[in-house]
C-alpha cells in the first residue's frame, strides 16, 4: 500500500533537492557542540606567528614568514590541524615552528602547539 506524502512537505522536499540543501522534516535532529572552550578566532600576533581559526572549520595564518591555509577540528579542548599547506618562501632570522602544526589544546587565553610527534614546539595566545 502506498503512502501519501502531503503536499506541503514533498514541496519542501523537492525544492531542498533542487538547491542541494538539506532540510529536517522533523524535530528529531540535534547538534552537541564541542564541550569546553572554543578554538575558534585569532590566536598569535598578526605581525608574528598566528593562526586564524574560523568558525568554518577553516584556518590561515602565518609563521611569521610563511603563510598557513588549512582546516581544523575540535573534539574537547583538543584541536587538529588538517591538511595544511604552507608557502615555502626563505626568510632570515624567523623561527619557523609554527608550520610543523599537528595539534594543539586551549586552555583558558592560550593555545600549546604540538608537532606530529606530540612535542610541544609553542604557545599563542588568544586576541
Amino acid at each position: 500500500m502506498k503512502r501519501a506524502v502531503p503536499m506541503k512537505r514533498a514541496i519542501v522536499a523537492g525544492a531542498a533537492v533542487i538547491l542541494g540543501v538539506m532540510v529536517p522534516l522533523s524535530g528529531c535532529a540535534s547538534f552537541d557542540p564541542p564541550k569546553g572552550p572554543s578554538p575558534v578566532g585569532l590566536w598569535g600576533a598578526t605581525d608574528g606567528p598566528h593562526l586564524d581559526l574560523g568558525e568554518d572549520g577553516r584556518l590561515s595564518g602565518s609563521d611569521g614568514c610563511n603563510r598557513l591555509m588549512g582546516t581544523w577540528e575540535a573534539e574537547g579542548q583538543t584541536v587538529e590541524f588538517v591538511g595544511v599547506a604552507t608557502t615555502m618562501m626563505a626568510c632570515l632570522d624567523v623561527d619557523d615552528w609554527l608550520s610543523r602544526l599537528h595539534t594543539g589544546t586551549v586552555d583558558g587565553g592560550e593555545m600549546t602547539i604540538f608537532d606530529i610527534d606530540g612535542r610541544e614546539i609553542g604557545l599563542l595566545a588568544r586576541q
